[in-house]
């Protein structure tokens, strides 16, 4: 049945109908003619006669052929082994940001759960190159454990600071769920000056770069810890405090009430999570590299190169 498949869920070819190899394409963007066994695709809806509405886009983003196919010739795959239309991913991430501050039943808060998980999901991809990329070039990491990978019961840990009243961001709980802790603070040693005070010597008396790194950081033991209802929780440092250079209040969002995304408080550029990692990722993990001159150019777009267009 249709229902046993979510939309952006990755799916495999298994078989054809009448047990064919291949078949014409309905539609394409690329000039594809035949849909074959083995090929990747992803769920885009529902369709009459248990069938499911299905497309394989290219990493360049291009719709290699979209069609109609009978569910049961198809095998779940991890989400991360198809690329989507992010056309489609912002349309449906823009409806479930109209849920925020409404009453939502059971099934929409599963689908939109599910939505932020599979974009969470090529997030961690982002996040474990970027760290291997970082670590091959000689990085220094302020943090010994720049990523640290998702808590067991996570799961437990955030329904419990629900019934608590404290409500993260179904975003950020996705975020938790699929990618964990993460923290690029620290510096290079061929950069003219440290991102870190303290780190590296400086050439000069400035202050450290403010290369403002990717940082999203949840403690959930230390929230549970506590015996307040949290009305708001720290996601991040401030860009200054990143650079272990003096700093000011942390980047919050809001827990008052249940929603899908929300505004960082604090962060430049009012950006929600979402919003916020496609920019971060789009400068390699460094976003203050956009206000910073001379930055380094040929390491940004080694670290970017690749990275998936969230």
């Amino acid at each position: 049945m249709t229902d046993d498949f979510r939309n952006f869920d990755a799916l495999r070819i298994v078989k054809l109908e009448d047990g064919a190899l291949e078949r014409p394409v309905y539609y394409s963007q690329t000039g594809r003619q035949k849909i074959r066994v083995g090929d990747v695709c992803v769920k885009i809806g529902d369709w009459l006669g248990d069938k499911v509405r299905v497309e394989a886009v290219r990493p360049d983003g291009a719709i290699d052929w979209q069609d109609q196919i009978p569910a049961d010739c198809f095998e779940r795959i991890p989400a991360t082994s198809a690329p989507y239309c992010r056309r489609r991913i912002h349309e449906s991430w823009a409806w479930a940001l109209s849920l925020n501050g409404k009453r939502r039943s059971e099934r929409e808060w599963n689908d939109a759960l599910d939505l932020a998980q599979k974009v969470m999901s090529f997030a961690r991809l982002n996040v474990d190159l970027l760290v291997e990329r970082l670590h091959n070039i000689g990085y220094q990491f302020a943090n010994r454990t720049p990523h640290v990978l998702p808590d067991a019961e996570c799961d437990e840990k955030i329904l419990e600071l629900e019934n608590r009243g404290c409500h993260l961001p179904i975003a950020l709980r996705a975020w938790i769920m699929e990618v964990g802790r993460v923290d690029l603070c620290g510096s290079h040693p061929d950069w003219p000056r440290t991102a870190y005070a303290g780190m590296f010597e400086d050439k000069d008396d400035s202050e450290p770069w403010g290369t403002d790194p990717l940082v999203v950081d949840v403690n959930l033991d230390a929230l549970l810890s506590s015996d307040r209802v949290k009305s708001s929780v720290m996601i991040a440092p401030d860009d200054t405090t990143k650079a272990n250079y003096s700093g000011g209040g942390p980047i919050r969002v809001s827990t008052k009430k249940p929603s899908f995304d929300m505004v960082m408080i604090g962060q430049h550029g009012s950006f929600t999570l979402h919003s916020y990692l496609q920019h971060a990722f789009s400068w390699g993990g460094f976003p203050g590299f956009r206000y910073l001159p001379d930055p380094p150019t040929d390491m940004l777009k080694l670290l970017s190169n690749g990275l998936v267009r969230l």
